[in-house]
């Protein structure tokens, strides 16, 4: 039983210390302390033989919790005004400012921060609950915000625990270390079970479930959010995966060269946004072929997409040759726009 408590302790804990804007920053955070305060039935016990009662035993000391602290509501200036400058560079996918304020990002975490400040517009609304940290000059925060997306007219609760420390030059930052100390762990999960955080926390989930009941689209958009969001952060994460593992000069390209003049395309269809073409006998860097009759290039720096029936791929040249990472017959040429010319693209 103890082993699965701890395991129970140590999820919440790692909820709690990870910021929303981390994961998906849409749906509200439901720590595991929402049902604490109901007591579990007592576990039924065989009967034992009566033992002997032994004189003199010795009282088994009991710990002193501390008094629990209330929750204060914008009790702290410079706390409050450090979450309006984190959820102020989230909604902008500034993630240089979040930094700044915060702990280092993960590549995953910085495309997921700009991928959904895409569809933010704004946090209009920005609450913030402090009780004492568990060592000087820090505050556990909860913070209570209503977010609203481009183009929609709903404001959606959230909640989410911060832990905020002091630097050696007195400013504020939101630590959000994986890896706390156990007696941070330890206090955090204490203070996030009493009854005012608990009321809170059950009081955002309310408002959170009576906002879905009351609006179907909304549950739709955030199942579709969440799934276009982890397959672009996928896509964008294999991309750059794939592309440090070229070396320079040991490991070469590989080039897709053009038998038209063909159309360049941001999406893998004929009907999305033309970024400009290639002629016959160009070159575009091939990132990937596609299943559907389409192949992933880099066109002038960014993704691009073009018919793969229009080109021939040549691949890298053997290792012993000059040693030069350019293609045979000349540097690349990319993305020239149209003057007259027939293209295809399979239109």
């Amino acid at each position: 039983m103890a082993s699965k408590s701890n395991n129970n302790r140590n999820d919440t804990i790692r909820r709690i210390l990870m910021p929303v804007a981390f994961i998906l920053t849409i749906l509200v955070i439901i720590l595991a302390a929402l049902n604490m305060r109901t007591s579990p039935a007592p576990a039924v016990k065989e009967e034992v033989p009566a033992q002997p009662v032994q004189e003199e035993t010795q009282p088994v000391p009991q710990k002193e919790e501390p008094e629990p602290v209330p929750l204060e509501k914008n009790a702290h200036r410079d706390v409050t005004e450090l979450f309006d400058t984190y959820y102020k560079a989230a909604a902008a996918g500034d993630t240089d400012e979040i930094e700044r304020i915060s702990s280092e990002l993960t590549p995953e975490e910085k495309l997921r921060i700009h991928e959904i400040a895409r569809y933010i517009e704004s946090y209009p609304s920005i609450v913030v609950y402090t009780k004492p940290g568990p060592v000087p000059d820090s505050y556990v925060a909860y913070v209570c915000t209503k977010l609203k997306f481009v183009g929609k007219d709903w404001l959606i609760p959230g909640l989410e625990t911060m832990y905020v420390c002091t630097r050696e030059d007195g400013s504020l930052y939101i630590n959000n270390e994986e890896n706390q100390p156990a007696a941070v762990s330890d206090y955090i999960y204490r203070v996030s079970i009493e009854d005012d955080v608990v009321d809170l926390t059950n009081e955002t989930t309310a408002a959170y479930n009576s906002l879905l009941a009351d609006n179907g689209e909304l549950s739709l958009y955030l199942e579709e959010l969440s799934s276009s969001l982890d397959l672009r952060v996928g896509q964008e994460l294999a991309r750059l995966e794939g592309r440090s593992q070229i070396v320079t000069g040991n490991e070469k390209k590989t080039y897709l060269v053009a038998d038209d003049t063909v159309n360049v395309r941001k999406a893998p269809s004929q009907d999305a946004e033309r970024l400009g073409e290639v002629k016959n006998g160009q070159q575009l860097e091939l990132l990937e072929t596609l299943d559907n009759g389409w192949s992933k290039v880099i066109l002038n720096g960014q993704e691009a997409y073009v018919k793969s029936e229009y080109f021939h791929v040549q691949e890298p040249e053997p290792e012993e040759d000059t040693g030069e990472d350019t293609p045979e017959d000349g540097a690349q040429s990319e993305g020239e726009e149209a003057e007259g010319s027939d293209t295809s693209d399979g239109e």
